[in-house]
Parts: C-alpha cells; structure tokens; sequence
C-alpha cells in the first residue's frame, strides 16, 4: 500500500435506519476486540485484531493478494487473483507476516492459521481486459473456528441500502501491498480513501466504469500492487458497532498516485449468496 505520508485510517460512520442482522450475509460479523495495539511506520497505532478478517493469500513461492473472510468457509476477494495455474493457499490470522505471533507490549494473539482452497469461483461476468466485475470466491476445505484474531467482516445483502452505501464518502482498505520502499509490506497497513466521481476514474483510465464499479483515491496515497482483493471498508454506527466491507481492491495506476478502481460488493451480493447458499446446501 503506497502511502505518501503516514495516515491514520478513519472509518467512515454509516447510520442506517435498518435494524436487525437480516441486512448482512452473517449475522456475527464486523465486530473486533480493542485492547491490542502496535506501533508502525510513522508512529501510527494500528491494532493488531483490529482486521481479524483479513486473509493473506499465496502460492508456494510468493504472496499474491488480499480477501476477507465472510463466511465460516468462504474468503472474497478479487476475480483477477485467481488463476487455474496459480493454486492458492489462505491464511487467516496475519498481522506481521514476519513473526509466527503478533505481539503488543505483553500480550499475544494466538498463531495465524493455514487453509488450503477446495473451490475458487469467478463472477462469469469477469473481463480482464476492463477490470468489470472484478469479484471471487474462495472456498476453503474445512470451515473456520472464529477466534479473538479471526472473525468474519460484514457484507451487506439488503438492495434497499443501495443509497444509503453510495452515500459513504470515504473507506479504509487494508493490505500488504506495496509501500513508499517499492516492498510490499510485512506489518499489514491502512488507508483511508475518498469516493471520487466516477468521471474521473473515465479519464484515468479512459473508460467508462460501470455502476458495479466505485472510483475512489487520495492525494496522500493509494492501494497499490499486493492490495488487489483487498476490502474498502465502513463503520456502521448502531445499536451494535460494526465494520462492513462495501468494495474490493481491483485496479489503479502503475505508479499508485490514485485514484484507483474498485468492485461494489453489494452490486453483486446475489451472486455472493447464491455461490454461498448452494455450498451450505451440498454440506
């Protein structure tokens, strides 16, 4: 994640006037513990359960993108990270990919944990020339026990809260994609984002983006290469305080100066509940 000065990640609040869990793909989702902190670049506290839906996705030889868990056995991410030639593997848990346990001052969350993938499934709609629907589903073999570091994000699955999501002017993502060095990074970082008029994303890349498609950067930074698949993520300020993922890292600029191209996921919350659902089915 390329950022030019260090930032602090601020959630946008969303106040909906729907209530209940019904709006959501899994009713105990978005919430995470507070009592963890650690330092990163820049002095910035992050959290290290603060993205405990994270996943780190890769092969054998190299990391590849991020996703989020949404389901005791799926892992969202973006379409264009998935390749038959290229299995991959997921890890949940991840903070510090270069420590076994992530620490702050004396207290520790438990190991990552490892999950191989038994299906991965692509929106048909996909195109990589245009980035469109630029959306996928992991499959893991084994369902995921949720831990004080492992916890499922919110996915919104309500149409009617279409205006209320367009609404958002600004998200964080999260990754562990490419900073200022030209590494990727080992500490897992944020970014907070500002929706742009999608006409500016039309002369950037001169396209015309869909409306399954959110236009979104910052002049102090970006996502960048090893974001892709990653969340934009909201606060959804309720009777219960909740994080919910409303877009995914797809594409941007070669130098990640922004602004970049990303996938609304309530755009295709049918598509996610029909793969889910029909899964649920066969087991």
């Amino acid at each position: 994640m390329k950022i030019i000065l260090a930032a602090v990640a601020v959630l946008a609040c969303l106040i909906l006037c729907h209530s209940g869990s019904g709006q959501f793909l899994q009713p105990d989702c978005g919430v995470v513990p507070n009592h963890f902190t650690f330092r990163i670049k820049g002095g910035t506290d992050a959290a290290i359960a603060a993205n405990p839906w994270m996943a780190y996705l890769y092969t054998s030889s190299a990391f590849v993108c991020g996703g989020t868990l949404i389901h005791k056995r799926f892992v969202l991410t973006a379409a264009h990270c998935i390749s038959r030639e290229m299995p991959l593997k997921v890890r949940l848990g991840e903070f510090d990919v270069s420590s076994t346990s992530d620490c702050s001052d004396s207290q520790c969350l438990p190991p990552h944990e490892e999950y191989s993938v038994e299906t991965a499934f692509r929106n048909r709609l996909f195109t990589m020339q245009l980035g469109r629907h630029d959306i996928g589903l992991l499959r893991l073999t084994t369902d995921v026990e949720y831990k004080v570091h492992i916890r499922p994000i919110c996915v919104f699955v309500d149409p009617e809260l279409r205006s209320s999501v367009e609404a958002i002017e600004s998200f964080t993502a999260t990754g562990w994609g490419v900073t200022d060095s030209g590494k990727t990074s080992r500490i897992l970082q944020r970014i907070t984002i500002n929706r742009l008029d999608r006409s500016k994303c039309n002369r950037k890349f001169r396209q015309t983006l869909l409306q399954s498609q959110i236009c979104a950067g910052h002049r102090q930074g970006d996502t960048c290469n090893g974001d892709s698949g990653g969340p934009l993520i909201t606060f959804l300020n309720g009777t219960q305080n909740r994080y919910v993922q409303v877009g995914i890292v797809s594409y941007g600029s070669a130098n990640c100066d922004g602004p970049g191209i990303y996938t609304d996921v309530l755009y295709h919350a049918d598509w996610i509940q029909r793969v889910v659902r029909e899964d649920e089915i066969k087991i």
